[in-house]
């Protein structure tokens, strides 16, 4: 039966995709925010479809939530120890079901209206710091992104360089032990021992720009300020991180500022 294994794994993963696939395709649409079903209000349409998307993918989003999206005011936050995160706004219960439902139920077609919250973050950071800026996604481990199928941040980092020109780098940096998921922790010493040594870099500073981590929820920071303190370890300039949701967690409540985008 051993040799039968890996053979049976693979033909069960492709059962998976054939069966995602048909859900995408026949099962109604409903919109991931307000839950609307397509067809009972205007949808928004697919984006550009980059690397980790598939044929069948889906935005999952009416246009009004997605339009609400791209009107949310992006907020900043220092975490305890200095390190600035932007957000595209701050973390609520319905954020953290979309995002769920976008890591680990294999709904990928939602990195569209997500982008939305990135690109917000990424306009208050790019004129605070007014410098040019690198994106480096924050990786999976090896084993956790062959059974997910793809980096969430690696794939939302894609679709920024496709729709804004934003330029990434994905090589630089490496997850190389396997942690427990971070969000299953809610102590704030476990999640900075969860993540400790977990990262390390690959090569030496080739560029002048600035590194912006990319991650999809900063909650404590402990992921990003592991993944910056290795970086800057190496002599790579990091500036902060980006995110799609900011908690208040772990950072100081007394100072943020966040600007108002102009409606479309």
């Amino acid at each position: 039966m051993k040799f039968l294994l890996p053979g049976m794994t693979l033909s069960m993963k492709l059962l998976d995709v054939c069966i995602g696939g048909l859900a995408e395709v026949f099962y109604p649409e409903t919109c991931a925010w307000c839950g609307a079903f397509r067809g009972d209000r205007p949808w928004s349409p697919p984006g550009l479809r980059v690397p980790g998307l598939r044929r069948w993918d889906l935005g999952h989003v009416c246009l009004h939530c997605c339009t609400h999206l791209s009107r949310l005011a992006p907020v900043r936050r220092t975490l305890k120890d200095g390190f600035p995160v932007w957000g595209g706004m701050m973390t609520d219960d319905k954020l953290v079901e979309v995002v769920s439902a976008w890591k680990y139920h294999g709904l990928r077609g939602l990195v569209w209206p997500l982008c939305r919250l990135a690109e917000g973050a990424l306009s208050l950071a790019g004129a605070s710091l007014e410098t040019d800026l690198l994106l480096v996604p924050i990786p999976l481990h090896g084993r956790r992104r062959r059974k997910r199928g793809f980096n969430q941040a690696e794939l939302l980092a894609c679709l920024l360089r496709a729709e804004a020109g934003f330029m990434i780098d994905t090589e630089i940096l490496e997850r190389c032990r396997a942690t427990a998921q971070q969000a299953r922790i809610a102590d704030p010493g476990r999640r900075r021992r969860n993540v400790a040594g977990a990262f390390r870099v690959r090569g030496t500073p080739a560029t002048e720009r600035t590194i912006m981590l990319l991650d999809d929820l900063v909650t404590t920071g402990a992921t990003v300020r592991a993944a910056a303190a290795v970086m800057s370890a190496a002599g790579f300039p990091v500036a902060g991180a980006v995110c799609l949701g900011l908690a208040a967690s772990g950072c100081d409540t007394g100072y943020s500022d966040g600007i108002r985008r102009r409606p479309g």
